[in-house]
């Protein structure tokens, strides 16, 4: 379970990571991490190993995201937990959905969360981050969104691309790239905190350099 963190620091440790703190999203990451996959990893849900690994990186991208979005009218850890909840729901129903067709492979688990497309002008629709309905990407912050990705490294756009553009699993990445599914993970994990950082800054009228 989570370790209990105040609402002073858990507001300071917000601002922190909204201003690109790589520290500041290692310890977010850090406290949260544990209950977040003991949450996707409940007998209830069913998901294999591979799903569970997936699902816990893209509640991390959602709250990397969505962070800004946090209110204060729930803890923090009720936030995490809500959204925890939400994408476990959905990779629920589209497994559901997925066996009543008979064609596992057609689909993948997220709930047509990332549409694949090379055209980042379009507004790839992130599940709920809490619940805020919102889009992480909007259709006027297209450009920012790509203009921040070609400001990541080679290596980072890759993985990035091949994950939320081209939807690739994660053993299929784990594959090409010639490298285990953890580190798959873990490389994606600072790659999404970079991405966030570039975003930030751009979308606040800094000029990020690599």
């Amino acid at each position: 379970m989570a370790p209990s963190i105040n609402v002073d620091d858990n507001n300071d440790l917000i601002d922190r990571c909204l201003k690109g703190e790589q520290k500041a999203w290692d310890k977010f990451y850090s406290i949260y991490h544990n209950r977040v996959k003991e949450i996707v990893s409940w007998r209830k849900w069913r998901f294999t190993d591979a799903v569970v690994e997936e699902i816990v990186q893209d509640v991390f991208l959602d709250l990397i995201k969505g962070l800004k979005a946090f209110k204060g009218d729930s803890t923090l850890l009720t936030y995490v937990q809500r959204i925890t909840k939400n994408k476990c729901i959905s990779a629920l129903r589209r497994e559901t959905t997925i066996k009543r067709k008979g064609d596992r492979d057609s689909v993948s688990y997220e709930d047509v969360e990332y549409k694949s497309t090379s055209d980042l002008n379009k507004p790839l629709s992130p599940t709920t981050f809490g619940k805020p309905e919102e889009s992480f990407l909007k259709l006027e912050e297209g450009r920012v969104v790509r203009a921040s990705l070609e400001q990541l490294s080679d290596k980072c756009k890759e993985i990035v691309i091949m994950r939320y553009v081209d939807e690739l699993p994660y053993e299929e990445i784990a594959s090409k790239l010639s490298v285990p599914v953890g580190t798959v993970c873990s490389r994606l994990k600072r790659c999404l905190i970079r991405l966030s950082e570039i975003y930030n800054d751009m979308s606040s009228g800094f000029n990020v350099k690599r």
